[in-house]
């Protein structure tokens, strides 16, 4: 990981998980919300305690969560791109439940 990326998220985040604001303590993980291949910048990493970082790999309790908590975090700290990254994803999952939902339904 790019060590200017990983400073700024620790300094950020102040040694605590930016997403349940628990202590991480030295067990902090640097999420790369959108996978490593696709971006590393301070936008789109984010500081997880161990808990979190295992709940958000294994998409528990959602995806649909995760993006939520993560569109959260970049409007609070005004990363516009990511915060729309995220909110496109978000809707495309949403709209793909309201589908199944309707479907299921019988209604097409």
């Amino acid at each position: 990981m790019n060590q200017r990326v990983w400073k700024a998220v620790q300094e950020r985040s102040g040694g605590r998980c930016e997403s349940c604001s628990r202590g991480s303590g030295n067990y902090g993980q640097t999420d790369h919300f959108f996978g490593r291949a696709r971006a590393e910048g301070v936008e789109s990493c984010w500081l997880l305690c161990m808990e979190c970082h295992y709940r958000k790999t294994n998409n528990q309790p959602s995806a649909r969560f995760w993006l939520e908590m993560f569109v959260a975090h970049c409007a609070k700290h005004g990363y516009e791109a990511a915060r729309e990254r995220a909110t496109k994803r978000l809707e495309g999952i949403v709209a793909v439940r309201e589908f199944e939902m309707a479907k299921a339904r019988g209604v097409q």
